[in-house]
């Protein structure tokens, strides 16, 4: 599971649209979109969005790897 696929779950646990993510980050929606997309997330943007959304980046990775044992059947 890649970082923006991650963050895309967080945004929606959090009950926020990517619009409200796109203002508070002060970038437009589009550009939002596009990390939600992204494989991999800049550290420094993955920060940002860290702090917003109330998560640690190790938060992340666990979030990853419990998704993946999940996909792999484990």
């Amino acid at each position: 599971m890649n970082s923006g696929i991650t963050l895309k779950m967080l945004r929606l646990l959090k009950g926020f649209t990517q619009q409200e993510m796109a203002n508070k980050l002060e970038i437009s929606q589009q550009a939002y979109s596009k990390i939600e997309r992204q494989p991999w997330v800049e550290n420094k943007m993955l920060d940002k969005i860290s702090l917003l959304l109330n998560f640690s980046k190790q938060d992340l990775d666990e979030i990853r790897k419990i998704v993946l044992q999940k996909e792999n059947g484990v």
